[in-house]
């Protein structure tokens, strides 16, 4: 689906805006690029090879090529939580790193291009469903 969700839903936008809004975003640069802007009320900071030499002046815009530096840059901002939202590169680099998942599951098969991790039930433990009229949302703690 080049990059692009396959399904549009605005009670799913709301969830997600409400859940990052007032903290810290990590993205790769094909998933900034497929938002198409700087998601307002939170810090963007895109993973990307090329850090581009022409930059907007935007304070809340940050490139990294080094996702441990994204992370440490991330947590020195203090700017409440960091939440990885893609693509599917970024999640299969990170997922060991975090210590909760929030997932939202729609009740059909689309196509896609790009997929999140294999959820590790060794690993991850369903801890809250939060069911809404057309999905549901997980949140996982990750085992000790």
């Amino acid at each position: 689906m080049n990059g692009n969700i396959p399904w549009n839903n605005k009670l799913d936008l709301a969830h997600f805006k409400n859940t990052t809004v007032k903290n810290s975003l990590l993205m790769g640069r094909k998933t900034f690029d497929s938002i198409g802007m700087v998601l307002q009320d939170r810090v963007n900071i895109v993973l990307t090879r090329n850090i581009p030499t022409a930059r907007p002046g935007m304070p809340n815009l940050i490139y990294e090529q080094d996702i441990t530096q994204a992370i440490d840059n991330a947590e020195m901002r203090g700017y409440g939580n960091l939440y990885i939202i893609g693509g599917g590169e970024i999640f299969r680099q990170t997922i060991e790193l975090g210590d909760e998942l929030i997932i939202t599951h729609f009740p059909f098969v689309s196509e896609g291009d790009t997929f999140f991790p294999k959820i590790d039930s060794a690993i991850w433990e369903e801890y809250k469903e939060v069911k809404y009229p057309e999905f549901h949302v997980s949140h996982y703690l990750k085992r000790n």
